[in-house]
């Protein structure tokens, strides 16, 4: 534990400067070559995690009245209803969390001219990672969705929105600390809002762009955002490899040694 302290120490005590244009075009280049592979991972994980989200919300609610229930929820839910709708989605945010870290690791092999492919994004579910990344997105989701439920119970809505964006943002880096320097997710949390803290305003306005980017799959009949949402994770990366000193390590091959 003293070592990944150590090692949290060490990257947030090194200076980073960040080329606007540079991490642009290294994202763009970078998501080129995942954009197909990604684009259909997006689908299949979509509509795996989909049978999950109607797993675990219909039995909450019941499997029969689960489309009335999606359908009027906003007017019809108790207090109570709502924490458990957090809590659940913590946990869907939590078995996300892993297909999250594939779409990272893809941008990752990418970029260093490695095999990758759709197995890259369902490698965390058996990696020692695992546990770490589960952890630290539950915890992410139950903090920003506490936040806004107490807030929207006092009526400041919007409120509640920016501080869950805010969080998002600062916790970007998150991910990639725990995969690529084996940080736990608490240090891994912490270290990431340090280093965004570091270069704000640079981050904020390539996330933008990100953002932007992403949602131009709407005009492609919505289908589009499947194969647009993947600059995300190129831009997720790029910015990570810029911000943190990179050892030749493959996480993949780790995850192999670990199964041995």
């Amino acid at each position: 534990m003293t070592n990944k302290y150590q090692k949290a120490n060490q990257i947030t005590d090194a200076n980073y400067d960040l080329d606007f244009g540079g991490i642009l075009e290294k994202a763009f280049s970078n998501y080129k070559k995942i954009a197909l592979v990604a684009g259909i991972g997006m689908i299949i994980s979509s509509i795996i995690l989909l049978v999950i989200f109607a797993g675990i919300f219909g039995s909450i609610f019941g499997f029969a009245d689960l489309t009335q229930t999606m359908t009027g929820f906003s007017t019809t839910l108790t207090w109570s209803s709502e924490l458990i709708i957090i809590i659940a989605g913590a946990m869907f945010a939590g078995i996300f969390s892993p297909i999250n870290a594939g779409f990272i690791q893809m941008a990752r092999n990418a970029n260093a001219n490695e095999n990758y492919g759709l197995d890259t994004l369902f490698s965390f579910f058996s990696a020692s990672s695992f546990k770490d990344l589960f952890l630290s997105s539950v915890l992410l989701s139950l903090f920003g969705g506490l936040i806004s439920f107490g807030l929207e119970y006092i009526g400041i809505t919007f409120l509640g929105t920016v501080i869950t964006v805010i969080l998002s943002f600062l916790t970007i880096l998150t991910i990639p600390l725990i995969i690529f320097n084996n940080l736990d997710a608490l240090t891994a949390i912490t270290t990431s809002i340090k280093l965004v803290f570091k270069n704000t305003f640079v981050l904020f306005g390539l996330l933008v762009i990100s953002i932007i980017f992403c949602l131009l799959g709407v005009f492609g009949l919505c289908i589009g955002l499947f194969f647009t949402f993947p600059f995300w994770y190129s831009m997720n990366y790029i910015i990570y490899s810029e911000i943190v000193p990179l050892t030749d390590i493959n996480v993949l091959d780790e995850i192999g040694s670990v199964q041995e």
